[in-house]
């Protein structure tokens, strides 16, 4: 599982701010490892055996970056990268080390399925050199429904992934199971603090 952090560092704050609480990153693990279940039928389960956090030191606010503590607790490694303050916005230093995560460990052979946590046009090429090394590509991102319209996801990159999976429609899925895991993902914020403390 490889996540962009600026973009998910974006998407707790959009949870924070509408009142769902803060988004913990062992329920989603957990949530994600079930949709690549559902998906890939014939399997019994689906472990994570590799998570990693790729940020750069000029994401934005740091204080939207999780506690060092969650990334551990999740069994998260957080691969910070400096870049220089007028590096574009694609960060590529930050796309070439979760590339090269990928990479590794699609060569390993020790993993079926690669999640990819992102939105950006950036990891296309990567999705495609996945899948010709016979690794399936998951893309989990977190769009609400009312910024499915209009949302950022790039159209190659969805195109490249064998699966797409919008955490957020899991929110109004039809069975209880999903909702329920949804609804699972957020703790309050005085509850994180307590769990830092």
């Amino acid at each position: 599982m490889l996540y962009d952090g600026a973009y998910l560092a974006a998407v707790q704050a959009y949870y924070t701010q509408c009142g769902h609480g803060q988004l913990a990153l062992q329920p989603l693990h957990h949530l994600l490892e079930q949709a690549v279940q559902h998906a890939e039928k014939g399997y019994n389960s689906y472990r994570i055996i590799f998570a990693g956090w790729y940020a750069g030191s000029n994401d934005g606010d740091p204080s939207l970056l999780p506690p060092q503590h969650e990334l551990l607790l999740a069994g998260i490694t957080a691969r910070w990268v400096l870049l220089d303050p007028a590096a574009p916005t694609d960060q590529r230093g930050v796309a070439v080390t979760l590339a090269s995560d990928a990479l590794e460990l699609a060569l390993s052979g020790r993993v079926d399925v690669v999640v990819l946590v992102a939105t950006g046009a950036y990891l296309a090429e990567l999705a495609r050199t996945l899948t010709r090394q016979g690794v399936r590509v998951l893309l989990a991102h977190a769009t609400p429904r009312e910024q499915l319209a209009t949302t950022l996801l790039d159209r190659r990159l969805r195109d490249a992934c064998s699966y797409v999976v919008n955490v957020a429609q899991f929110e109004h899925a039809a069975e209880r199971h999903w909702q329920a895991l949804f609804q699972g993902l957020f703790r309050p914020p005085h509850e994180m603090q307590e769990q830092a403390e």
